[in-house]
């Protein structure tokens, strides 16, 4: 009688009998700080940066404002700054989303430059509203299409969707151009609104210095966790409180406590305006939250091994490369949130229905800021899963799989980052290692700038 030996000692006898080994996956890391300590943290640096923004850029309006003759000077250095900072946006835009790789796509992106640049003049020293009313619906329609490719029944259907989305881009900006020309009753509304402008290049440029400079004062998220998809999940989310907050703060609250005629007196201004900044803190609290959901949940996440949640590391120096993009972006929705409000004023309609609706629109176009920061960085939506490499042969390209949608500058950076970390692995390392490390380089996030930036924001 042979004595039962367990199932330890069965692969003595039964040399192919052997255990399946299970495939694992790669969990969600577990965060190790509060996210509620997280979200104030957000909410106080988002308050911190807009009441010193606001308040520098109200004295440099009001300083301006008060030289009673330099009303055109104002209105051309407005101008040039509308023009430099559209034109920054649009050839970014373009250059990211249309591409250069042959004539006709360097053609649409000076194209785009240049309507972007004049559109940004008119905005800025005349308050011309039609090309804000033409480019809003001109990024609609392109978002509409980029959507597109989820319903597609082929892959190379993406061409089509990507020529039509760069058609939207040329047709919009030149529509902003030719509203330009159709003059309406006034062209120049107030003279107010270039001072007012100016003060608002002083206000973005503070504003996204200290948002630069104090990001990682105390514990933040990561956004960068996410891919373009969740991203965009997670600015959906944090969208309605933060389109309540502004429309009740800087909207109501702010238009009941502004007087009805047009000033530009420090005194009566500043309180509306300091109140009004407690709706980006909403923002910034809502958001931290949005995207700790959308990664404790797997929605869009691109580093399932980071932690969501980064430990304080203090103050830091702002990229300057960084913040001139993203103060044009604020910038140029600022510019046209004033044009908008300005012709609804002039129209007739009170100060705190001018404000509600004027802020209701910049609140959309504002809570999506930083997608049209990574739509410039050459991102986009994601529409194929990538798939880690099973075959021991890490020196070959093809076993890896890459998003359809991925451009070509990013797909270059890939093959140079894993062919030089498969000639640098020695003999010793095994199959399994190399395959993981060949699937962690290529399911890193990718973007057109600098690796730095990225990994700071």
């Amino acid at each position: 009688m042979i004595n039962d030996l367990g199932p330890d000692a069965m692969g003595m006898h039964y040399p192919n009998h052997e255990t399946t080994p299970q495939p694992t996956t790669s969990a969600v890391k577990p965060p190790t700080l509060s996210i509620k300590t997280t979200m104030l943290a957000h909410c106080g640096r988002d308050i911190l940066g807009q009441m010193f923004g606001r308040t520098f850029g109200l004295v440099l309006f009001n300083a301006a404002a008060y030289v009673a003759s330099a009303s055109v000077p104002c209105q051309i250095v407005a101008g040039g700054l509308g023009a430099v900072f559209g034109g920054l946006q649009s050839q970014r835009l373009a250059a990211a989303q249309i591409g250069s790789d042959s004539t006709l796509q360097y053609c649409g992106v000076a194209a785009c430059t240049l309507m972007g640049a004049t559109a940004g003049a008119a905005i800025a020293s005349f308050g011309t509203y039609q090309p804000v009313a033409a480019l809003a619906v001109g990024s609609a329609l392109a978002i509409s299409v980029s959507l597109a490719k989820f319903c597609r029944k082929r892959p190379s259907d993406d061409i089509a969707v990507d020529a039509t989305k760069a058609t939207i881009f040329l047709v919009s900006t030149a529509a902003s151009v030719c509203a330009i020309t159709s003059l309406d009753t006034y062209i120049s509304p107030s003279i107010n609104l270039a001072p007012k402008n100016l003060g608002v290049v002083l206000e973005a440029t503070t504003v996204e210095f200290f948002k630069s400079s104090l990001e990682r004062w105390g514990p933040s998220v990561d956004r960068h966790a996410l891919n373009f998809n969740g991203k965009v999940y997670a600015s959906m989310a944090g969208l309605l409180p933060y389109l309540a907050a502004t429309v009740l703060l800087n909207g109501y609250v702010s238009g009941k406590m502004q007087p009805d005629h047009e000033t530009h007196d420090f005194e009566k201004l500043i309180l509306p305006l300091l109140i009004g900044a407690i709706a980006n803190g909403v923002r910034g609290a809502c958001n931290a939250a949005a995207v700790y959901v959308c990664h404790q949940n797997g929605w869009g996440v691109a580093k399932p091994d980071a932690s969501i949640i980064r430990p304080s590391i203090g103050p830091k120096s702002p990229e300057a490369i960084r913040m001139s993009k993203k103060i044009a972006i604020r910038f140029f929705l600022s510019v046209c949130r004033n044009a908008v409000h300005d012709r609804l004023t002039h129209a007739g309609m009170s100060v705190v229905q001018a404000s509600i609706l004027s802020q209701g629109i910049y609140g959309f176009f504002a809570q999506n800021r930083d997608l049209v920061y990574d739509l410039m960085k050459g991102e986009g939506w994601n529409t194929s899963e990538e798939t880690q490499s099973v075959t021991s042969d890490t020196s070959s390209l093809s076993s890896i799989a890459i998003p359809n949608d991925t451009k070509s500058s990013n797909v270059v950076d890939t093959s140079v980052e894993v062919s030089s970390a498969s000639t640098s692995e020695t003999s010793e390392k095994n199959s399994a290692d190399q395959s993981n490390e060949v699937s962690i380089i290529v399911s890193a996030a990718h973007s057109s700038d600098t690796s730095s930036e990225v990994s700071n924001e």
